[in-house]
């Protein structure tokens, strides 16, 4: 039997190995050739030039919390300008009428039920599908929102998640996405928001950000995206912090958002016409004289998605000089969820991790007044940006890191996921895991499986959207 001294021993080396693990810096840093992140403190700016393997067209900005980025350069959104938070004074009022709704609950998510909707329309729900005949799973929906596969005209989303049982008594993440957002084919929103003290600012995200994203694009058309996606999150904190004052919550969450918009070559956003009998559908701008809109035809389906989808006149597709069609990816995140690019097989990564790990958060958050002890603002909050989380909102911001990708024939994919899959995989193993799994759902669940098997000890939730062409 082990003397006293034995035992003592043996629980004091494991106590200290405990808090080495938990010490454990999780923190890398974004990658990206020639990115330039911008770091403020107050209203100055510095900006530091990260020489990395990876595209060339991605802008990126780190504004300020009251700031937009306003000057785009070739790698550079640099902030001039003061964002008057009046632009959004009340919640945005969007139409949330499903169309042949129903409910189904997820087997581990037990933290809210899932709608799935076949209507575009429907904005105001979790997670938007297209109708079921259109969707290449179609069997698999309306069985377990755990794993949902659908399929849309110009991407396929898979989405897993694991509340992790075995280390969490709740699940606090909520994920969202929107096929056909603003109601036009093909662009897309999706949404991945990890909740820490409580589910509450999590799962309001996850119903009603994109709602905010919308309104925010609806009012500001000819302002950069980079801008209004800052706009969005600080609309979303104020939002929150109403909320928290009625109701007395405290919760907060991380956020990974994307927006794939379809552009024409003068960056102007692609948008619906009225319809008339042919169900045509025009470019934002009339062409010039002698010019013909570029045939685009997505597919359609019987019933009502069918019935909804916008085409471009095939009668004019012949023209040389119409306008193209581009995808540009635009991202934005707060705290530790990431969002990955899987391009030529490497992996990009699209967002900035907000950690008291790093330098440049601990100095900003330092200079105003706190303090980071054991990598921890104030020795509580792991992460120097959320969304919530007002009793500390002093110090932990809601000012999102963004990016602006135009998309490739070579771009694949795109992971979202929260830091239980982050803190047990890096970008580029994660990319590699799944570059040949075609399926999206499969390739989600592959993450997932992964996480699992690597000890995650936090919920865990993981998007993957494969882009078509």
């Amino acid at each position: 039997m082990a003397s006293y001294c034995e035992v003592q021993w043996v629980a004091s080396t494991f106590s200290s190995l405990a808090i080495a693990a938990l010490e454990i810096d999780y923190q890398r840093q974004p990658t990206g050739a020639d990115i330039r992140l911008v770091q403020s403190v107050s209203f100055s700016f510095t900006a530091s030039t990260y020489s990395q393997d990876s595209p060339a067209l991605i802008s990126t900005s780190h504004p300020t919390p009251h700031s937009l980025a306003s000057k785009p350069s070739p790698t550079l959104f640099l902030t001039d300008t003061t964002w008057k938070e009046t632009a959004i004074s009340s919640p945005p009022t969007i139409s949330t009428t499903a169309m042949a709704a129903r409910e189904i609950r997820s087997g581990d998510a037990e933290s809210a039920p899932v709608t799935v909707a076949d209507s575009i329309f429907t904005h105001g729900t979790l997670n938007q599908h297209p109708n079921v005949s259109q969707s290449s799973a179609g069997d698999s929906i309306g069985k377990s929102s755990k794993y949902s596969n659908v399929t849309g005209p110009s991407f396929r989303v898979g989405i897993s998640e694991d509340s992790n049982k075995r280390w969490r008594r709740a699940m606090e993440d909520a994920h969202a996405f929107v096929y056909d957002f603003g109601d036009v084919p093909g662009q897309g929103f999706f949404g991945i928001f990890d909740g820490h003290a409580g589910k509450d600012a999590a799962e309001w995200c996850g119903l009603h950000f994109h709602q905010y994203l919308l309104k925010t694009l609806e009012n500001n058309e000819n302002k950069p995206v980079p801008d209004l996606l800052n706009a969005t999150f600080h609309a979303v904190d104020k939002e929150l912090a109403s909320l928290a004052n009625e109701r007395g919550l405290s919760s907060g969450c991380t956020a990974a958002v994307a927006f794939l918009r379809l552009e024409d070559d003068s960056s102007r956003p692609l948008k619906p016409s009225d319809q008339g009998e042919n169900g045509s559908a025009k470019i934002d701008k009339e062409p010039a004289s002698g010019e013909q809109p570029q045939s685009h035809e997505r597919a359609s389906g019987d019933g009502l998605w069918g019935k909804i989808s916008k085409r471009f006149d095939s009668s004019e597709s012949n023209s040389k000089n119409s306008p193209s069609r581009r995808r540009v990816l635009y991202t934005a995140n707060v705290g530790d969820a990431r969002a990955v690019l899987c391009r030529g097989g490497k992996a990009v990564r699209l967002t900035y991790d907000h950690k008291g790990s790093d330098a440049q958060e601990a100095k900003r958050i330092t200079d105003a007044g706190g303090f980071v002890m054991n990598h921890r603002v104030n020795g509580v909050l792991a992460v120097t940006r959320s969304l919530g989380d007002f009793a500390m909102k002093e110090f932990v911001v809601g000012a999102p890191y963004t990016t602006e990708t135009d998309l490739r024939s070579e771009d694949s994919f795109l992971i979202i996921a929260c830091d239980g899959l982050w803190d047990v995989i890096e970008d580029q193993e994660a990319v590699d895991l799944i570059k040949n799994v075609q399926d999206p759902q499969f390739a989600s669940q592959e993450l997932l499986k992964h996480a699992l098997n690597e000890f995650s000890t936090d919920n865990t939730s993981i998007m993957v959207v494969r882009f078509t062409q």
